[in-house]
């Protein structure tokens, strides 16, 4: 398991060590996927949340369905022993790695891990609660697709990679289709300096 979590980006680190703090909090001997799945959903910076954000699917309602999931598992109480992983969630993270692997990728990444569960038959309960919310393996693809390109995870940070003009910048032409932009008011000077920069032929800066 080291030898796996050495291979893990930074934030699928994280997303372990929530899982494993989850287990313990609910009281469950092992470390199931379900707890995993729980906390990239409940994270917002990690490269899975935003693959799934861009789908316009509603995440609290897939972690009310993981919540209601992880409360059949066992429980033990005025236990001492640390939660172990068990064979399912031992699968998922073998799963993980060989999906990085496939993608031709260095580190396993977040999104390897749902992924992970559409790959193997292990997770019928999980992938079903995964569909039964509109998050399906070809949606899930084509996102995963657009968002990533050709680029391959080789860093244990691919969230600075990625979508570097949605985090640092504002779409005003999708804000405007969206009718979310305000009217701009008395600065006619700088909306004809905008057009002027926008119409030239060469020099125009669209990142503006």
């Amino acid at each position: 398991m080291q030898q796996l979590i050495e291979k893990m980006t930074q934030k699928s680190v994280e997303i372990f060590q929530s899982a494993v703090l989850s287990s313990q909090s609910n009281q469950n001997p092992s470390i199931e996927p379900v707890h995993l799945l729980k906390a990239i959903l409940k994270s917002s910076d990690n490269l899975a949340t935003q693959i799934i954000e861009t789908l316009n699917i509603t995440k609290q309602a897939l972690i009310s369905e993981l919540e209601q999931e992880e409360k059949h598992l066992p429980k033990v109480t005025g236990s001492s022993q640390p939660p172990y992983p068990s064979n399912d969630f031992i699968s998922l993270i073998n799963t993980a790695e060989k999906m990085a692997n496939k993608e031709g990728d260095s580190y396993i990444s977040t999104e390897h891990f749902i992924l992970s569960v559409f790959s193997n038959s292990s997770f019928k309960n999980l992938k079903q609660i995964f569909e039964k919310n509109n998050l399906n393996l070809d949606n899930f693809k084509k996102a995963v697709n657009k968002i990533k390109g050709d680029k391959k995870i080789e860093t244990k940070n691919p969230e600075n990679q990625f979508q570097v003009l949605e985090k640092y910048t504002r779409d005003l032409t999708k804000l405007a289709e969206q009718g979310k932009l305000d009217p701009v008011i008395g600065r006619d000077k700088e909306i004809r300096r905008v057009i002027q920069v926008l119409s030239r032929r060469t020099k125009n800066n669209p990142v503006l």
